[in-house]
């Protein structure tokens, strides 16, 4: 039913790619502790396994069992909590049952996003381009094998399943205002409950709300005020006992994750990662390295392939062709969202090593965007005098080479390694010292794995943060009564200076790769 509106060959190809995503998401699972702690599952991705571990054991949203926490995106912490019960205290396995969903969020990605595409086209586009530059597929295809999605989509968090969800909010946002009729009041009340969903999955898309409530009210004016009152209240009322609990229990409705991350603030790094984050977009499939790389180079990076999609887009007039065949008021509100989350996490956050994922929704309007392009690139190439044609074919096939390279790398990168990353190694080493009380700002992994480790960073310990906050984490590292100082080199230094400043003396002792281990004397 779901596969209604494609063709029988369309179908089959979409029901490849399905089986594809399932089956390359749900190998992840089936290896050892030390690689699924290590890839593609992140360290704060933890923070959420913890959180459901804790739940389903019936001590609610905490990481410690103790002391309650919002630093997560409330719907997958709740998803991910069953299937932890389901375990009965076997956090591998739990972590094994996690793969289930990413699989099925991927898939289902898979497939919405090729029924989006679809019901964008004003008229179906393909009668005169081959089966395999079709847009559905070749939408349907990126989200399957592309590396720059999967690798943002697989690690833990709540990304893949905010993805779908997105992607389903702009098809029930087409499908209705793709309707000749007027939209009835029963499918805005619906596109309310999906975007009250979707604001659980991950809260920054309020935003998203807003947006769409604004264009409703410029396209339409006065007619919008019903049905934009509608669908603003049922997301709110959906959303809101999140919003309550931050507040009467936090008192702010901001998660104390994001508090965190706003206490330090590094424009130059947001700017120019921002800008690579932009740049590695447009080539789909590909993601430049970020510290390994001088800052320079990210903005050089930037400036050339806002370029080399300018030229391309001028030259085959790939505007006036989207604008002609597209339904491009429908996907107007994802592009505003997008756009305001760029100038938001880059102005006013800090970040910069997440911009890739907070960026998700600008990614998947640029996959529609490409995806529906090919049927008049593919025109223009069928044009070309021999020369140009063959210099075009011979471009397409290194393009291709190396693309699928870079997949093959990518996601073998989530299979092979030689050892544990440094993070599961210090979880370990706190798992063999049981008694002992260890602080670490990265403390997913090990928290997860090990009871006896405390969050410093302030992303799920309040109190932690409410040191930072007044600028005297050492205060809270001498009232926890902290054996141990674990964390990177370069974190891990002002913690230890900061608790000198109260009388407790930190010396290392040892070092697991990048983490350096303090141990108090006195």
């Amino acid at each position: 039913m779901l596969l209604r509106s494609f063709t029988s060959p369309e179908r089959r190809i979409l029901q490849i790619l399905i089986v594809v995503t399932i089956v390359s998401r749900l190998a992840l699972a089936f290896r050892p502790e030390w690689k699924i702690c290590s890839r593609p599952f992140i360290d704060d991705a933890f923070y959420i396994f913890n959180v459901s571990q804790h739940i389903a054991a019936g001590a609610g949203l905490t990481v410690d069992g103790i002391h309650q926490t919002n630093g997560i995106q409330p719907l997958i912490t709740f998803i991910y909590a069953p299937l932890f019960a389901i375990a009965r205290g076997d956090s591998l396995l739990g972590l094994r049952f996690c793969f289930i969903l990413v699989a099925l969020w991927d898939a289902l990605s898979v497939l919405f996003i090729a029924k989006l595409i679809r019901r964008l086209f004003r008229q179906n586009p393909n009668n005169e381009s081959p089966l395999w530059c079709h847009p559905p597929i070749i939408g349907a295809f990126l989200w399957t094998v592309s590396y720059s999605i999967q690798v943002h989509t697989t690690n833990g968090l709540e990304t893949g399943l905010y993805s779908f969800l997105l992607i389903c909010c702009c098809y029930n946002y087409a499908t209705i205002r793709s309707f000749n009729t007027k939209p009835s009041y029963y499918q805005w009340i619906g596109f309310g409950t999906l975007l009250g969903i979707t604001v659980l999955a991950r809260i920054d898309s309020v935003i998203f709300v807003i947006v769409l409530a604004l264009v409703e009210l410029f396209r339409f004016k006065g007619k919008a005020i019903k049905h934009v009152t509608v669908f603003t209240a049922i997301a709110l009322i959906i959303s809101s006992p999140w919003w309550i609990f931050n507040f009467t229990v936090f008192g702010s409705v901001m998660p104390q994750s994001g508090q965190s991350e706003m206490e330090r603030f590094l424009l130059d790094y947001n700017i120019f990662f921002g800008a690579s984050t932009i740049a590695n977009m447009f080539t789909v499939v590909f993601f430049l390295p970020k510290y390994s790389l001088p800052h320079w180079f990210h903005g050089v990076w930037f400036v050339f392939m806002s370029l080399f999609v300018f030229v391309v887009a001028r030259r085959f007039h790939i505007w006036k062709y989207l604008q002609q065949n597209l339904n491009l008021a429908s996907l107007l509100p994802l592009f505003i969202f997008g756009f305001v989350l760029v100038f938001y996490y880059i102005f006013f956050f800090a970040a910069p090593y997440f911009l890739e994922r907070y960026f998700q929704p600008l990614r998947i309007f640029w996959i529609i965007m490409v995806a529906s392009s090919i049927p008049i690139l593919y025109k223009v190439y069928q044009l070309l005098p021999s020369r140009k044609a063959l210099v075009t074919r011979i471009a397409l096939f290194i393009f291709s080479i190396v693309a699928t390279g870079f997949t093959i790398w990518g996601y073998g990168h989530n299979f092979i390694m030689d050892e544990p990353i440094d993070l599961y190694k210090a979880a370990i080493w706190a798992r063999e010292h049981p008694q002992a009380k260890i602080g670490m700002t990265q403390s997913g992994i090990a928290s997860f794995l090990s009871p006896n480790v405390i969050n410093l960073d302030g992303k799920v310990n309040v109190e932690a943060l409410s040191a930072i906050q007044h600028s005297d984490i050492g205060t809270y590292i001498v009232s926890s009564k902290l054996d141990y100082i674990n964390d990177w080199i370069g974190l891990s230094g002002p913690l230890v200076l900061s608790a000198s400043q109260h009388g407790a003396v930190f010396e290392p002792i040892d070092t697991l790769d990048a983490v350096i281990i303090y141990k108090r004397k006195r």
